[in-house]
């Protein structure tokens, strides 16, 4: 499975001429992981993952198996990523299948029953059961709450079976339970041979269901690895600005404790370059 590893080496992205992620190469990505890309606001986490999805301006190394994602074509492009973005529009007279229908569509040049014997709006179904709202399927986009608008985006972002899954802070709209519903099923995701790259705010959730842990800071990567080498007092003080703690529950689930502001002393001695 390592030929189909996701390569991302010396990569940027950003606006109108104007890098805000910048020299980002992390280890080779295998099938199998989740990845979660965590940092405070600003930091480019939601820039990255639309570079990664080819929807900005990018530049350096971005290689999925064998294939250039950087300069393949937008088809071959949408039939190995998908991408849920933070938020739907509003003005989209369709209802939750009809926009299920038209992502599964937009894979280019898919025939009727899509070359497996099932028909587009079967396959729509199963992704909107996949992820909980099939008992929305003919509501119109507009009359949804924020959280079921959120779960149909994932489904649309599912129902190719990309490759490699892009999903922008799929958890900000839900409620605990909802949360945990899409964190397991990304994780099932990727436990099926995917690449999962997830932007997340809670540093528990990600500590909880992903693989590798990626920070950013300032537009830059300032470490990756699993929770346990990554999550740790002296990141959250140089990264946050928070005085922290990092612990085990009776679980062994890792948690994230945040005690207050980090003092200017204890920013310093976490980055003695600064001093």
């Amino acid at each position: 499975m390592t030929g189909a590893a996701l390569r991302i080496e010396d990569f940027a992205a950003g606006y109108r001429g104007r890098d805000i992620v910048t020299g980002v190469t992390m280890a080779p990505i295998a099938p199998g992981t989740l990845l979660a890309l965590v940092g405070p606001n600003a930091a480019g986490k939601s820039t990255l993952l639309k570079g990664l999805a080819g929807l900005v301006r990018t530049r350096g190394r971005l290689v999925l198996g064998g294939v250039d994602l950087a300069a393949a074509s937008a088809a071959r492009r949408a039939g190995l990523v998908g991408f849920m973005p933070q938020a739907l529009p509003r003005a989209i007279r369709l209802t939750a299948l009809e926009s299920v229908v038209g992502a599964l569509k937009a894979g280019a040049g898919l025939a009727p029953d899509d070359g497996d014997g099932r028909a587009p709006e079967r396959r729509a179904a199963e992704a909107l059961e996949r992820c909980g709202v099939l008992g929305v399927a003919m509501t119109p986009l507009e009359a949804l709450s924020g959280g079921q608008r959120q779960l149909v985006s994932l489904a649309q972002a599912v129902v190719r079976a990309p490759r490699l899954l892009l999903l922008d802070e799929p958890t900000s709209a839900l409620d605990p339970r909802h949360q945990n519903a899409v964190m397991t099923l990304a994780r099932d995701l990727a436990s099926e041979g995917r690449i999962v790259v997830v932007v997340l705010h809670d540093l528990g959730l990600a500590a909880r269901f992903a693989n590798r842990i990626a920070v950013l800071r300032a537009g830059r990567l300032h470490s990756e690895g699993p929770a346990a080498m990554v999550l740790t007092p002296a990141m959250l003080a140089e990264v946050y600005g928070v005085e922290g703690r990092v612990e085990r529950c009776s679980r062994g689930t890792l948690q994230v404790l945040v005690d207050g502001v980090a003092t200017p002393a204890a920013q310093a001695s976490q980055n003695p370059a600064a001093m």
